[in-house]
């Protein structure tokens, strides 16, 4: 007889309730919230979401972007404190090492895709300092060599504008989230794995994202008219 995960499914609950009536309002109305590219998120089944990190505001804006809950990967000294971690856990947190090649933090998250969950992760590792993107680490490249589910590349704009590295306080900002379709990893994946090799996917995991975001920031702005 199969184990009902009875946490996932007040997560559920609690993320259904928490989205509809908090998060979706309050973001459409300070952030003016849009999500593109939700086609390429499967709605059953294993993902890995590959996500830029501008902000702390990341999570909460990228778990609210799809109708799927999401878990997700944040540094182990996080959960330090007994209420933030104790909170962030509830919301689907776990722990991984700061350079992203701590074991249990990997077994889990391949524990998680493994029973059809949808599982986000920064291969960047840290937060932008300027807004731009940084360089992923290996062990991003690891993860998703080791993991045989998608790796949906998704792209956050406005977060950093909204609260960056050193604010207090959020500020308003239009934020977008932009899905790609799924990184082509095959060819890499059908070789053994090695540093050169995760190196190489965590390299495609970044392009995927400046291509997201370079196709963002070529859009017209409100008001503003293509030449």
């Amino acid at each position: 007889m199969r184990r009902i995960d009875l946490g996932h499914w007040l997560r559920v609950i609690l993320w259904r309730l928490s989205h509809f009536f908090v998060a979706w309002p309050l973001g459409k109305v300070f952030f003016g919230f849009e999500v593109r590219g939700l086609e390429y998120v499967p709605l059953r089944g294993g993902v890995l979401a590959a996500a830029n990190h501008a902000s702390y505001l990341d999570p909460p804006i990228l778990g609210n972007a799809t109708p799927r809950v999401m878990y997700y990967m944040a540094r182990a000294d996080l959960f330090g404190g007994k209420f933030f971690g104790r909170l962030i856990r509830i919301w689907g947190a776990f722990p991984i090492g700061r350079n992203m090649a701590s074991a249990g933090g990997l077994k889990e998250a391949l524990r998680k895709l493994a029973e059809g969950k949808f599982v986000m992760f920064f291969p960047e590792g840290t937060r932008t300092y300027d807004g731009e993107l940084r360089k992923a680490m290996v062990g991003a490249g690891l993860l998703a060599h080791l993991a045989d589910v998608p790796v949906v590349p998704a792209y956050v704009e406005g977060t950093y504008e909204s609260y960056p590295r050193g604010a207090k306080f959020p500020r308003q900002a239009k934020v977008v989230v932009s899905f790609g379709p799924p990184v082509d990893l095959a060819r890499l994946r059908a070789q053994p794995g090695s540093k050169e090799v995760y190196r190489e996917i965590a390299a495609e995991l970044m392009s995927a994202l400046a291509s997201l975001r370079d196709r963002l920031r070529a859009e017209p702005k409100k008001g503003e008219r293509r030449r």
